[in-house]
């Protein structure tokens, strides 16, 4: 019988939202992808009682970025309690994966999601 008893447990979920442009980022299109982007996370918050977290990651894969999109993706994190925190939280990053450059621009909190995104540059490195 306790063998079938759940005691604890947490949901942690990660959810990864990727745009191609095949031209330079700027500002603007960091701004509409973002309003885009924060529109459509309800559509995949867990309402399981067991979750704890949900990230959300909107990563726009293009050639480069403008100074103007690199500061807005910098500065751009929002984070919800969902149910005065008892139903655990979320958070919205944006990342710019530079390809010609072979950098990734997020916000600071967002690197330990992000990080997998330079796995293939440091390969090409070596």
């Amino acid at each position: 019988m306790t063998k079938k008893s759940k005691i604890w447990a947490v949901e942690n979920e990660q959810f990864i939202f990727v745009w191609q442009k095949e031209s330079v980022v700027t500002k603007e299109d960091v701004i509409q992808f973002s309003q885009t982007f924060i529109n459509h996370v309800p559509n995949y918050i867990s309402n399981h009682q067991d979750h704890m977290s949900t990230v959300f990651i909107g990563a726009i894969v293009a050639p480069n970025a403008c100074d103007e999109a690199i500061k807005e993706v910098k500065r751009f994190r929002k984070l919800q309690f969902i149910r005065f925190g008892l139903h655990g939280w979320l958070e919205c990053y944006i990342a710019i994966i530079a390809l010609d450059s072979k950098q990734l621009f997020t916000h600071r909190k967002a690197r330990s999601f992000t990080h997998v995104f330079e796995k293939p540059f440091e390969e090409d490195a070596r």
